[in-house]
């Protein structure tokens, strides 16, 4: 496959507060997962804002040769799916009637029994079905998280940008989301992006890694290639090291705050 998402000279901030600083990436294949990688306000999110046209930036995010930030609104909502750190807010709507009025949304075009049927497939894959008729402000942070993520995955579009997608998941729920993306990613031939923190599910989940310190890309690459105690040392200031399990997974372990990072 030729790349598909490349990042040039891409800067970007709040106001007069710069965050990204001129990256660079020369390409993601379709079908591969990226794990985005960084110490808090390293700038994971807004590089998903920017992607999904929500912050302005100098340079390119070029998807299939197209700058996203030239894209209609219409057209970028066609290429992209959004899931932003914070579930769906509360709302007095049923969930299946938030579901349905944001597909059809992002996706006017799509005929609504397809979308009905999209999102119902989604509803039983995330166990959905039994609070489809309860309003979104009875459901707990989870379940909202859940339930913005089965709609991205509705829509089946070929960018998706996940911002902490698994942050207010207990730990079975957490692995079958990101099973749900990767194996969305190998049916559609999609790109999925997703910002993480949990570095033993970016290993064990994502095709690479992006790795951003300060605004700047630090190291990028598959997991096994990159993930070392040195990068570990320097990118969260805490001293690891990477074991192998007889099945032969690799784990990240730490162990303690780096000296550096403790002075």
């Amino acid at each position: 496959m030729t790349a598909r998402l490349k990042i040039r000279s891409l800067s970007a901030g709040y106001g007069r507060t710069s965050v990204l600083h001129g990256l660079d990436h020369g390409g993601v294949d379709g079908g591969r997962m990226v794990g985005l990688l960084g110490s808090n306000a390293a700038g994971k999110s807004t590089l998903l804002k920017v992607m999904a046209g929500l912050v302005r930036a100098e340079g390119e995010t070029l998807f299939d040769g197209a700058n996203l930030a030239d894209m209609p609104r219409t057209g970028r909502l066609a290429v992209t799916g959004y899931l932003p750190q914070t579930p769906p807010q509360s709302s007095r709507l049923l969930a299946w009637e938030v579901a349905l009025a944001a597909f059809r949304a992002a996706a006017p075009a799509t005929p609504r029994q397809q979308a009905e049927h999209r999102i119902q497939t989604m509803f039983a894959r995330f166990e959905l079905e039994e609070f489809a008729l309860r309003p979104v402000s009875t459901l707990s942070g989870g379940k909202r998280q859940l339930l913005g993520l089965a709609l991205v995955l509705a829509r089946q579009v070929p960018l998706m940008l996940l911002d902490e997608p698994t942050s207010a998941l207990d730990l079975r729920w957490q692995v079958q989301s990101l099973a749900a993306v990767r194996e969305a990613v190998r049916r559609t031939g999609a790109v999925a992006m997703l910002a993480l923190h949990d570095i033993n599910q970016a290993v064990q989940f994502c095709d690479e890694l992006i790795v951003l310190k300060q605004g700047r890309i630090l190291a990028s690459g598959p997991a096994e290639r990159i993930v070392t105690p040195e990068l570990l040392r320097e990118t969260y200031g805490v001293t690891g090291r990477i074991e192998t399990t007889p099945s032969g997974r690799r784990v990240v372990l730490i162990d303690d705050i780096a000296e550096q990072a403790a002075d």
